[in-house]
């Protein structure tokens, strides 16, 4: 996920309302919680929630890397027999 959007998301991360004002979009937080969260009526809930959030994107990330290098690995070992494969000859015998 690209860091752009990541920034953009259309929806409060407090209460998942659909965001439409470019300053709610921007802090991904509508009107409604925002003016509660200055308030501190929903600090320790928000807190708690974007610590879940991170979490599980930060677990994304390491699934996401160990995939990559997964594949990584199966594309050498693809290559390496690959090439093994054209160093031989008809009777399975390096070529001289």
């Amino acid at each position: 996920m690209s860091k752009e959007t990541e920034k953009t998301s259309t929806h409060c991360r407090i209460c998942g309302r659909r965001l439409t004002v470019r300053v709610s979009v921007e802090r991904e937080i509508g009107p409604v919680c925002w003016g509660r969260l200055k308030r501190g009526e929903v600090d320790a809930k928000f807190e708690a929630d974007q610590e879940a959030m991170e979490d599980r994107l930060r677990g994304e990330d390491e699934a996401i890397a160990e995939a990559e290098a997964r594949e990584q690995e199966e594309r050498a070992r693809e290559e390496e027999q690959e090439r093994e494969h054209w160093a031989t000859g008809p009777e399975g015998e390096p070529e001289t």
